[in-house]
């Protein structure tokens, strides 16, 4: 189910959507039966607003939520006989990563150069620096005790660029 809302005035254009979805699959050649598909996110909420300041110049701010992708988590299980640790997948795809949070913002500058129309802009991705999880990795330290290292996005990235169309 998706759901989309626009609004365009003279100096602003926005949106804002609102997606839910579930996605499972049953794969014929396995015996697990039905779970979640990798591409299982449930909520997925944007929105984006671009004004027009004048003068050429133009911002943008852009906000998503999406709830946690389905994931296949594991467990450490110790192992009394060989005295080690080992880590034991769980059932496929029934854990759920954390939220994915990130706000954008861009502020631009439109002109001509050599007869070309360019737009400079600085941009700031993930402005308030929100730490967003895209796997887990399972890991045994240097005494062989199991951890779990979390692989994160970017953290809070300023850019200074610069688009030339020909």
């Amino acid at each position: 189910m998706d759901l989309y809302v626009a609004l365009n005035l003279s100096k602003f254009y926005g949106w804002f959507s609102y997606s839910f979805l579930e996605s499972r699959e049953d794969l014929l050649s396995d015996k697990i039966g039905e779970y979640p598909r990798y591409t299982d996110q449930r909520h997925t909420v944007s929105l984006v607003g671009d004004w027009n300041l004048g003068s050429s110049w133009g911002t943008n701010l852009r906000v998503q939520y999406g709830s946690g992708y389905a994931y296949t988590p594991s467990a450490a299980v110790f192992n009394s006989k060989s005295n080690q640790w080992s880590w034991v997948q769980g059932d496929k795809n029934s854990g759920t990563l954390p939220p994915y949070r990130r706000v954008d913002i861009r502020i631009s500058k439109e002109f001509e150069l050599w007869k070309l129309s360019t737009q400079a802009y600085f941009d700031v991705s993930n402005l308030l620096n929100f730490t967003n999880v895209q796997s887990y990795r399972y890991r045994f330290n240097s005494n062989g005790n199991p951890y779990i290292e979390e692989v994160k996005l970017w953290p809070i990235l300023p850019t200074l660029g610069m688009t030339v169309k020909f």
